[in-house]
């Protein structure tokens, strides 16, 4: 279409309708990024005191058998662990240090002091409490949990929300 001898696509009203066009879809993907980011955070502190509730109360289960030793019933104990969900390893540590049980297999990012990991780059995130009997320390309860899936969750959200 022309007008007064100047083509549309040449015009400074479609060269400020494509400005305002960019300027808001840049608006809304950083917001959305901005939203995604922060929704990621909270769902990570929620899923993380989930976990350290279902950790708490599997180290006041596993208590007296880690203080007797039992490595038997104390796996026998922590077997039910594998219901819960995105938990890929748990481990009783004894109060000297060495592991005492573990079940399943996993790996994650450790930070040096003063530092943190990003949570759109850790693959996990680590919940540790201590097993308490008679008012002492005898051990320490870690669990590994999966946060690909939660990730993968708010991107997909994320990627909706662009579109």
């Amino acid at each position: 279409m022309v007008r007064n001898g100047v083509k549309f696509y040449n015009s400074i009203g479609f060269r400020l309708s494509a400005l305002m066009a960019t300027v808001i879809f840049a608006s809304v993907v950083a917001l959305s990024y901005l939203n995604a980011s922060q929704s990621l955070e909270r769902e990570t502190e929620n899923h993380t005191a989930l976990m350290t509730g279902a950790a708490t109360a599997y180290a006041a289960a596993v208590s007296d058998a880690v203080a007797a030793e039992d490595r038997a019933a104390t796996l026998a104990s922590l077997r039910g662990i594998r219901d819960l969900p995105n938990v890929v390893q748990v481990d009783v540590t004894q109060s000297n240090g060495r592991v005492f049980a573990e079940l399943g297999t996993g790996s994650f990012l450790v930070a040096r002091p003063g530092t943190e990991i990003s949570l759109w780059r850790a693959d996990s995130v680590r919940v540790d409490t201590p097993i308490m009997q008679s008012g002492d320390e005898i051990g320490r309860l870690g669990m590994l949990v999966d946060l690909k899936p939660l990730r993968a969750e708010i991107l997909h959200t994320l990627f909706t929300t662009v579109l």
